[in-house]
């Protein structure tokens, strides 16, 4: 049975960290979670909550859908603490007038400007 101190994945807030507790479902969708990292004590960190969530997990970034098959009950573990930025203005500075913004190729033919 879950704790009731649990949520699930999709209850966690953008930024805040949680601890996966324990997998419920359907014993194949169980297994491919746990093939992906989701096991009892792994550290999750929300980027997008919701259905599906993306999460980061192992250092990969991880679209979950919640599904009745499989429930993932986590524990909220606190904020992220944000890194400490070296340089001048690091990737958050503003493009000043004139300046022309680099665009970056990702794969299947995406754009990051």
């Amino acid at each position: 049975m879950v704790d009731h101190g649990l949520i699930l994945i999709e209850q966690v807030s953008p930024g805040q960290t949680a601890e996966v507790q324990e997998l419920v479902g359907d014993p194949d969708s169980v297994r491919r979670l746990a093939e992906f990292g989701f096991r009892r004590g792994a550290v999750v960190e929300m980027v997008r909550p919701g259905r599906p969530c993306i999460v980061r997990l192992n250092h990969a970034t991880v679209c979950v859908r919640g599904t009745r098959k499989a429930q993932i009950w986590v524990k909220p573990l606190g904020p992220t603490q944000p890194e400490a930025s070296s340089g001048s203005g690091g990737e958050a500075a503003a493009f000043g007038r004139g300046q022309r913004r680099k665009r970056f190729r990702l794969g299947w033919g995406k754009w990051w400007a």
